[in-house]
This record gives C-alpha cells, structure tokens and sequence, in this order.
C-alpha cells in the first residue's frame, strides 16, 4: 500500500517539564530521522492547525475540534494502524 500525504507529527509536551519537549524532538529523530524533526509540532491547542486528518489517541488539547477529520487511534473505528492506513489509502 503507497499513501502519498504529507506528514507532520503534532504533539503535547507537558509545560511544567520543559525537558519533555526536547525529549519528544529527539524521539521523532531516532525513529524516523533527522529529516522529519523540522514536521513536529508541539502544540497543546491541535484545533488551531491545519490540516486534513488528525490521528490522536484522546479528544484532548482540541483534538476533538480539529478542523478536519479526527481519526480518533485506539477506538472502535480506529483500533489500530492497519484501520488508520486503510483510511488514509482511500483519501
């Protein structure tokens, strides 16, 4: 299956912890290089953003007022990443 998206990572970092959000930077690099650290975005409002889908695992942080459409991972649409990339193949 070839899905052609252009893929940002949109995350929430804790503010209280600031050591978190570099964390989070460094994870995204090890396991899908250093190319994709400059697509991340830490954000703790994902409703203001654009884009067309939005894959969260809980209705925080605006996820559930994403201005596209939300996939919500972990629910019973959308159990797993084979049902996500189903999704994504169709669009």
């Amino acid at each position: 299956m070839k899905l052609n998206h252009e893929v940002y990572i949109l995350s929430t970092a804790p503010w209280d912890n600031p050591e978190a959000w570099t964390h989070k930077r460094l994870w995204v690099e090890a396991h899908f290089g250093k190319q994709i650290r400059k697509r991340l975005i830490l954000s703790h409002r994902k409703d203001l953003l654009i884009g067309d889908v939005l894959i969260d695992d809980n209705p925080w942080n605006g996820a559930k007022d994403f201005n596209g459409t939300w996939l919500h991972y972990g629910s019973s649409e959308y159990p797993n990443w084979k049902s996500i990339l189903q999704y994504l193949a169709t669009k």
